[in-house]
């Protein structure tokens, strides 16, 4: 069978285990993949790029301090995506963890792709299904910390806007600290 080249852009979040990362890059690198990486910025991005060196791997610059289950995961692939819409041109672009790993090899993928390139892969659910989201959707949630599941969700108030809610969640916060 033939090789069949098909140009893909990782688009990868980590935070953590840079050998993790390397051996996942490592696994699916090939003449036709390119990598576009971004550490959470709680995260020393230093062993990251002192251990992963390769022309077709790029650690992005606009960097976000991600929250588990938090719109700042959202931020942090948008801040890929945009560099992705920058530097590629053609071909897929595929969202991973960087706790991620592949079960098939870069040929099988290459070949997979190929037979699919017309189509592309993505899954939705209505957010109705899922009280807890649905309720995330309907409030506005403030992260208390960057610890996962530390949060409050307020009902929206008619006539103040989302920095107005802010600013009364911040005051609340430090009068409840005396207490």
């Amino acid at each position: 069978m033939e090789h069949r080249i098909v140009n893909k852009t990782y688009l990868i979040l980590a935070h953590k285990n840079p050998e993790q990362l390397k051996r996942l890059i490592d696994r699916l690198d090939d003449s036709c993949s390119k990598f576009l990486i971004h550490i959470d910025l709680k995260s020393d991005i230093t062993p990251f790029v002192d251990l992963i060196k390769t022309a077709n791997v790029q650690f992005i610059v606009n960097r976000v301090n991600c929250v588990w289950g938090d719109y700042s995961q959202v931020a942090a692939t948008l801040n890929l995506i945009e560099i992705a819409l920058q530097t590629s041109s053609e071909g897929h672009v595929i969202l991973l963890s960087g706790q991620d790993y592949p079960i098939k090899n870069s040929l099988f993928i290459n070949d997979f792709l190929y037979t699919n390139k017309d189509h592309d892969f993505i899954i939705t659910r209505p957010v109705e299904n899922n009280t807890h989201t649905y309720e995330r959707v309907k409030k506005y949630k403030f992260n208390l910390s960057d610890k996962r599941g530390d949060y409050i969700l307020l009902p929206p108030i008619v006539g103040l806007s989302v920095k107005d809610i802010k600013a009364i969640t911040r005051l609340l916060l430090k009068r409840t600290k005396f207490f």
